[in-house]
C-alpha cells in the first residue's frame, strides 16, 4: 500500500537482518516530520555542548518534562528505569518530544515556560514534531547499538551516565 505522504529510503531487509533505525523511522513518519527530525539530528551532530528539553510519555498518556545534556543517555535512564522518581514511577519511558537549546540557562527557561502550559497545549507541542507520539529514542543519532526486546525495552553498552538531571 502505498502513500505519497510517507518517504522510505531503504526497503525493510528480507534476509532476517535487524532493520536499521534510519529505514524504520522513515516507514513510519511523514516526510514532514522527517525532514523536522533530519535537521534536529544534524544539529545535534554538529556539537556536543548542547542542552535538550525534552518530554518522556507513558502507555496511559502521563508526561514528563525534563532538561539534559545528554539526550541519548538521559533517555535510556528513563527507559531502563536506572532513576528513581516520577518518570519511573509513573513508566514514563518513550521519548516523544525534545528540542535543543545551546546554553543551559536557555533550556531550563523553556523547561519552566512548558512546565507553566496546560495539559492540552503541551500535547499540541509534541504533535508538532512528532504527530504519531512514537518513541524516538531509537531514531536518535548514537542509539545504533540499542537493541529493543520483546517487551519494549532496551538494552544498551554502557556509555556513562553523564548528568543527573531528574
Amino acid at each position: 500500500m502505498a502513500n505519497d505522504s510517507f518517504k522510505s529510503f531503504r526497503p525493510r531487509p528480507s534476509d532476517g537482518r535487524a532493520e536499521e533505525p534510519l529505514s524504520k523511522r522513515n516507514r513510519l513518519l511523514d516526510i514532514n516530520t522527517s525532514s523536522r527530525l533530519d535537521i534536529l539530528f544534524r544539529q545535534m551532530t554538529e556539537s556536543d555542548q548542547l542542552m535538550y528539553v525534552y518530554f518522556m510519555a507513558s502507555d496511559s498518556g502521563t508526561l514528563y518534562l525534563g532538561v539534559t545534556n545528554n539526550i541519548v543517555t538521559r533517555a535510556h535512564q528513563h527507559r531502563t528505569r536506572f532513576n528513581n522518581g516520577f518518570s519511573n514511577r509513573y513508566s514514563c519511558h518513550r521519548l516523544v518530544y525534545f528540542e535543543i537549546h545551546v546554553t543551559a540557562g536557555e533550556a531550563i527557561e523553556r523547561e519552566k515556560q512548558i512546565k507553566k502550559w496546560n495539559r492540552s497545549k503541551k500535547e499540541r507541542l509534541i504533535r508538532t514534531l512528532n504527530p504519531k507520539w512514537l518513541d524516538l529514542m531509537l531514531m536518535l543519532p548514537g542509539t545504533e547499538n540499542v537493541v529493543e526486546t520483546e517487551s519494549g525495552s532496551s538494552a544498551r553498552p554502557s556509555d556513562g551516565l553523564g548528568r543527573n538531571d531528574s
